[in-house]
């Protein structure tokens, strides 16, 4: 059996513009209007064993624990049609997490809260000829190209942040303005992040990518990031100015040929902050494989992520230093199209680190 979730949300994407990523299903229409709902179940047991080293090379800290993560997505998709070729659309996705997290108020005190997700929001116009126009709340558009070399299972290694995204972490942001076309070979994204007017009046971003795929099975992407941070704020009894501005580069391939997949990822980019005298660069790819023996699809990836930081102030000027040097073994059991059964086992031999996580998962899609 093929990856066939990801198939399936390809699928809908391509068919109803449902976000990729995302399995909706058609649950009502009346002539020119329709409605799909869907949804993820997912519950991952993870555990790790971790060993950071001093300068000098001597045990540093180390930690062993286990922890969970459960969550649920919910996600709604509606369209009407306008004429022949134009249609308005909108989409909203939530997710729902179990645990909790906990947060400071205004009285310096602390208490917990649900630490639930506002993933997408979103209204659009869209063409079957010329592609789709939103605004709201949207995905960084690297979405078609940063997952060439997640194919493995669900990955352990943490995404940079994007300098000038108001969610750094998970490359979410609103206010912005998004473009994308699919077509049957080619398909283009470009978004824009309107200046945050609340508390980050200078943070935006701009990002574009295009994936083509080949007749002989290889895919091919290209992206690009470009991010501005510039505020004020107030630390330590004073006041700190930000001007940090991001260029990053991305190139991904697949192919697939038989039963075999593989992907590679590689990105750069350039950090400059003149006001606090960071000048940093990085280098990160990711390289995987994997095979299908029935309803199993086992791999493995191998990821490298490089910094170098040559600022004027000591605190940017540590050099250069290895942050990941990582592989991962996973194995996924198809139960059905919609529900899968993962592993993952991660060692990572990094500068001043000596990591083992692994992962045990359920994922179930609606």
């Amino acid at each position: 059996m093929k990856k066939t979730i990801t198939s399936i949300a390809v699928a809908c994407s391509l068919a109803t513009a449902v976000p990729a990523t995302v399995s909706a299903h058609e649950v009502y229409r009346d002539g020119a209007r329709s409605l799909h709902l869907g949804g993820r179940l997912f519950t991952l047991y993870q555990g790790y064993d971790e060993q950071q080293f001093n300068a000098d090379g001597s045990d540093g800290w180390s930690g062993k624990g286990n922890w969970s993560n459960m969550n649920a997505r919910i996600n709604v998709y509606g369209e009407r049609q306008l004429n022949a070729d134009l249609k308005f659309s909108g989409f909203w996705e939530r997710e729902f997490a179990a645990e909790t997290k906990q947060v400071e108020t205004k009285d310096d005190d602390t208490r917990r809260i649900m630490n639930d997700e506002q993933r997408a929001l979103w209204i659009g116009l869209e063409s079957q000829t010329y592609g789709r126009v939103t605004f709201g709340r949207e995905e960084n558009v690297l979405w078609n190209v940063r997952p060439m070399a997640d194919i493995v299972t669900e990955s352990i290694f943490d995404g940079r942040r994007i300098v000038g995204a108001q969610d750094g972490d998970n490359w979410w942001n609103d206010n912005t303005i998004a473009y994308k076309v699919w077509k049957e070979k080619f398909d283009f994204s470009a978004a824009y992040v309107l200046p945050d007017g609340n508390d980050k009046e200078n943070l935006t971003s701009f990002n574009a990518s295009g994936k083509y795929k080949t007749d002989f099975g290889l895919d091919i992407g290209l992206g690009y990031v470009w991010g501005r941070d510039k505020d004020n704020y107030n630390w330590d009894n004073g006041t700190h100015g930000i001007n940090e501005t991001q260029h990053q580069y991305w190139l991904g391939l697949q192919y697939r040929v038989g039963d075999w997949t593989l992907g590679g990822v590689t990105s750069f980019a350039d950090i400059k902050d003149t006001a606090t005298g960071k000048d940093e660069s990085w280098h990160d790819f990711e390289v995987a494989a994997t095979y299908d023996i029935n309803q199993w699809t086992i791999g493995a990836v191998y990821a490298q992520r490089n910094t170098e930081e040559k600022g004027s102030d000591i605190r940017y000027k540590k050099g250069k230093y290895s942050e990941t040097d990582a592989i991962n073994y996973g194995a996924t059991y198809h139960v059905t199209d919609h529900f899968k059964v993962f592993g993952v086992l991660a060692f990572n031999d990094a500068d001043k680190s000596d990591d083992m996580k692994w992962h045990l998962g359920i994922e179930y899609y609606l």
